[in-house]
This record gives structure tokens, C-alpha cells and sequence, in this order.
């Protein structure tokens, strides 16, 4: 099931229908008019438009379970990764289907995709996997991949999500662990540990002033931490 409502009144806008299992992940785009993607267990990708929102189209190019869905800062496209290791970009205004990336078996995740991000300007993307590595993508060269990062060889070194804020690139470790990348080196720039559990979620706030750069996590065990991306440490939580 998914919903939109205001945050503050807790009013509705809109119904979302054609979902059939759960929702892994829902973006908003960003500008008019406006949008809102979705990509769930029934291996289905589905725009809104609104609001107040209604059904507008079904991509159905994943062949296992669509994990995470991401506009760019313009709204001009948005991206899909999934278990299947696919990655797929979109028209962010239509919906429409325009490419797979990261197919050739140099490029592609080993393992299932659970997460990714655009940089703050939207010419480029990290995507993160169950195969323990985080790559990043040219998307404005020809969608070619520029990086692998490994990030380890252990069950627990599977990354789970990841985000941009400002310059700093991020993911996160089953084991709970943070990890701040660094992009130019292909290479770990420093872990911090916040949470005694697996961590399920990174996001940073698009209400907040760009140049801030705090951003939030949040553990299986219900913690939520606040960090502060320019000290690489926790702040509240």
C-alpha cells in the first residue's frame, strides 16, 4: 500500500491502485507537474500523477523485486534498480521506459541492487548491491560506469542503501556500519558506527537549505540517528 498526505493536516491526496505486494520505495518530483513513482514487490514500477494522484502508467521491465526508485534534482528523469541487477532510467515527466544501464558483465551488479542516489547536480549515480560494492555512473556521458568501490567480503559488508549530500557520497553496511566514499580514489574515506542494529534506511531532508548537511538513518531496533555529513559523526538519535 502506498498514500500521500499533508504532513501537517494528515489529509489525503489521492489513491494509489495497481499495487498488488508491498512498496520498497516511493520518490516525489521535485517540480511541476508533479509526480510520484513507486517500485514494489510485484516487480512493477508505477507513476502518479497530481495531485491529487491517480494511476498513470505501469512499467513492468524488472524481473524480481524493485527495490529502490529515485528522481534526479530536476525531475527530468528518475531511476529504478531491482534484485534482478537492472538499473533503469526513465522519463520523469511521462514515466516512458528509455534505457537499461550497466549491462555488460564488466559493468553489472553480481548481486541484487538495494539501493541508489543522484548527485546534488544529477550527473552522476551510485547505485549499491548485495555483491558488497557501491559503483558510480556517468549519467550524462552515455550512462558508463565510472567506479566499483568494494566495500568488503563479508555477509555483513552487503551494502543496503546509500545517498548523496552536498559533496559527500555515502552508503550503508548491514553490519551498521557508515560509510563515506570517496569517489575520485575508488576507495573507503572513513566508516562511523551509529547503530547497534541493521540499518534500513538513509535519506537525507529536501526540506532543509541546500547547504545544510544533515542527514538521518534509521535501525531495525526503531533508532533514528541525525548526523552531520560535513564532521563525518552522529549528532542526535
Amino acid at each position: 500500500i502506498a498514500k500521500c498526505f499533508a504532513w501537517d493536516k494528515g489529509s489525503t491526496f489521492g489513491e494509489f491502485d495497481g499495487l498488488s505486494r508491498k512498496v520498497n520505495s516511493c520518490d516525489y518530483r521535485p517540480n511541476s507537474p508533479f509526480r510520484i513513482v513507486t517500485g514494489s514487490e510485484d516487480q512493477v514500477v508505477n507513476v502518479y500523477a497530481g495531485p491529487p494522484f491517480k494511476f498513470q502508467l505501469s512499467n513492468k521491465k524488472h524481473t524480481n523485486f524493485v527495490n529502490s526508485v529515485k528522481y534526479s534534482p530536476d525531475g527530468a528523469k528518475f531511476v529504478s534498480v531491482s534484485s534482478d541487477k537492472k538499473c533503469i532510467l526513465y522519463d520523469g515527466e511521462s514515466g516512458a521506459f528509455l534505457q537499461e544501464f550497466g549491462v555488460g558483465k564488466a559493468e553489472q551488479h553480481t548481486g541484487s541492487i538495494l539501493g541508489c542516489a543522484w548527485s546534488p547536480k544529477g550527473d552522476r549515480l551510485i547505485t549499491c548491491a548485495a555483491d558488497k560494492t557501491v559503483k558510480l555512473w556517468d549519467m550524462q556521458g552515455g550512462l558508463k560506469l565510472v567506479s566499483t568501490i568494494p566495500m568488503g567480503t563479508q555477509v555483513e559488508d552487503m551494502q543496503v542503501g546509500c545517498c548523496w549530500v552536498g559533496d559527500y557520497a555515502l552508503s550503508l553496511s548491514l553490519s551498521g556500519h557508515l560509510n563515506y566514499l570517496d569517489l575520485g580514489s575508488g576507495a573507503i574515506r572513513t566508516q562511523v558506527l551509529g547503530h547497534a542494529k541493521p540499518l534500513t534506511t538513509v535519506t537525507a531532508d529536501p526540506t532543509t537549505n541546500p547547504s545544510e548537511e544533515t542527514f538521518y538513518t534509521s535501525s531495525y531496533d526503531g533508532r533514528v540517528c541525525a548526523w552531520d555529513a560535513s564532521a563525518g559523526c552522529k549528532g542526535e538519535g
